[in-house]
């Protein structure tokens, strides 16, 4: 039986320090029927080179005319894939050698599912070591599809979707967000199939100084404006919760952002849309993520206010968590 075609998406820009890593990583893939579609967003280092230097058939190489962002390179990707399946790859990070023949297998298994991720592990190199950390994704379909609605349940650079589903349903990534382009995609694919994640770790996600505190900070404004788009999907509306810098302007900002989460989990205990225990869960680590996010800047009453909230029985401060609380209090 011939092996469907896989295309693999990986935009490109100033990667040449860990770029042939990643390619090789999909050139020696345990499925062989792969076009390895490699797009150079403008980089100016010598990533081109590195690409052009590698002699493989089953590489597709374009050229941006000049640098366009990850999500409308991913998107030229799309247009370009000629493949059943679609896989995203980042250019600095590396997959499994057996990544692509398990997510083709549960595909073409399974055909009620549109979408499918893995675990990744996350990985930083030190001087004398490398520091490793398994993360393991959600593997229960209605966990997955609360998730999906507010904090996202797959790693990006895991996931293989089929192409139909994007064609058919003019599904592309939202190149007004920098970075949790993924997140929102994988929400709204999930309203026209099934998504789920399998029990096979699939991305080494490389971490390092240019995916770090600049990259945090930004990802944390464009995961904010990605979460108002879902709220935006359950006709509530949060936009003036936050000013334009997409920060909760005060702390009754976040009280009314409460609310709303427990008017959702009134409304599901008569719709029972979602599982209850599960969009407990997801309402209340959404909410202790503004909390983390807004402590330092409103203050010792946000602990006060979120404590009598019906979501705080189901967080957990961490050491950090307890020390920046310290913190505020003093000051």
């Amino acid at each position: 039986m011939k092996q469907p075609l896989v295309s693999v998406v990986m935009p490109v820009y100033n990667s040449e320090k860990y770029l042939k890593e990643a390619i090789y990583s999909i050139l020696n893939q345990t499925y062989h029927n792969i076009e390895l579609i490699v797009i150079d967003d403008g980089s100016r280092d010598n990533s081109v080179d590195i690409i052009e230097n590698i002699k493989s058939d089953k590489i597709v190489f374009f050229k941006n005319e000049q640098n366009i962002g990850v999500s409308a390179t991913r998107n030229k990707g799309f247009s370009i894939a000629k493949g059943k399946y679609i896989a995203l790859m980042d250019s600095d990070d590396t997959s499994t050698l057996y990544r692509l023949e398990r997510q083709v297998k549960f595909l073409e298994g399974n055909s009620k599912y549109g979408l499918v991720g893995g675990h990744f592990e996350s990985f930083n190199k030190q001087l004398f070591f490398t520091r490793r950390k398994l993360r393991k994704l959600p593997l229960i379909d209605k966990q997955i599809e609360v998730n999906l609605v507010f904090l996202g349940a797959m790693a990006g650079g895991s996931t293989m979707m089929r192409s139909e589903i994007l064609f058919k349903n003019n599904l592309e990534f939202d190149t007004s967000l920098k970075t949790a382009e993924d997140f929102d995609l994988w929400r709204r694919i999930s309203k026209f199939t099934k998504v789920t994640n399998i029990d096979e770790l699939l991305i080494h996600y490389r971490k390092h100084r240019n995916n770090t505190t600049k990259d945090r900070e930004k990802g944390k404004l464009n995961k904010t404006k990605a979460i108002i788009k879902s709220f935006d999907d359950l006709s509530i509306n949060i936009h003036d919760l936050f000013d334009n810098k997409y920060k909760l302007k005060d702390l009754n900002s976040f009280l009314v952002l409460s609310a709303y989460l427990e008017d959702l989990i009134n409304q599901n205990h008569i719709s029972k849309q979602y599982d209850k225990i599960f969009l407990e869960k997801a309402c209340s680590d959404l909410l202790f993520y503004f909390f983390k996010k807004h402590i330092e800047i409103l203050g010792y009453e946000l602990y006060r206010e979120f404590k009598k909230t019906i979501f705080f029985k189901n967080i957990k401060l961490r050491l950090r968590d307890k020390v920046t609380l310290i913190k505020v209090r003093i000051v």
